[in-house]
């Protein structure tokens, strides 16, 4: 998901549990880390992304 290729959340929501984790446990995308938080396939996916999401805003913010 960090390549420049266009994607939706729609696809990153399709995307197989295995993608779902890795962009949860790797990404830096806010925008596909909030669409895993929401809508990712496993409670852990969701977990993963939604505190990946929180640790990137709060680095933001201290910056």
């Amino acid at each position: 998901m960090t390549l420049a290729l266009p994607w939706t959340p729609d696809e990153v929501g399709e995307a197989s549990d295995w993608l779902q984790r890795r962009i949860a446990e790797r990404s830096d995308v806010r925008a596909a880390l909030a669409a895993l938080a929401e809508t990712g396939r496993t409670r852990r996916v969701r977990n993963t992304a939604g505190s990946r999401l929180a640790r990137l805003t709060r680095r933001r913010d201290h910056a």
